[in-house]
């Protein structure tokens, strides 16, 4: 009964179609679509920049404010196959799987780095023992301080990356 009720569906979506200009309006069909919103551990909002993810919450509020949200999720397979929406989710998932991609080597950079500082400094200590060499000791200190400047540099560039990817608005025409 529910199953025919939904498909016989035929609710106007002229209230909708406005939002699919809208970036928050495309954050949300990619997170309805894709189920992105806490999966797997990963908070799809809290990794939104700032002035977006405040974006995103108030167009999701005036959603349901305005009694938009059943009319959003029972439409939904209708508003994806409207015009060019199908093609700018498409274009949308693959700069998402660009940032995550991007994001994980960076991820593994930067634990690397950790690694390699841990061991410099560690061999470092054992050749300040009275059989090792002081002076090798000294260079790996030296080598692993340098190292824990990498660090924020790697955060930096990932940031930077990141911003590059996401400054290219993905807007339908």
């Amino acid at each position: 009964m529910v199953k025919e009720s939904i498909s016989n569906w035929n609710r106007d979506l002229s209230a909708i179609t406005p939002l699919i200009h809208n970036r928050w309006f495309l954050d949300l069909l990619f997170m309805l679509k894709n189920g992105k919103y806490g999966n797997g551990g990963f908070n799809y909002i809290e990794n939104m920049e700032t002035a977006e993810r405040d974006e995103f919450l108030k167009g999701s509020i005036s959603i349901i404010d305005n009694g938009l949200l059943v009319t959003l999720i029972l439409g939904f397979e209708k508003i994806y196959s409207m015009g060019d929406v199908a093609k700018t989710m498409d274009i949308y998932a693959h700069r998402s799987r660009n940032k995550d991609r991007i994001a994980r080597l960076y991820w593994y950079l930067s634990i690397g780095n950790d690694i390699m500082v841990g061991l410099e400094f560690l061999i470092g200590s054992f050749e300040f023992f009275p059989t090792g060499n002081e002076t090798l000791g000294v260079y790996l200190f030296i080598a692993g301080s340098s190292q824990l400047l990498i660090r924020p540099i790697i955060e930096i560039s990932k940031r930077i990356h990141l911003y590059r990817i996401n400054r290219t608005k993905i807007y339908l025409k």
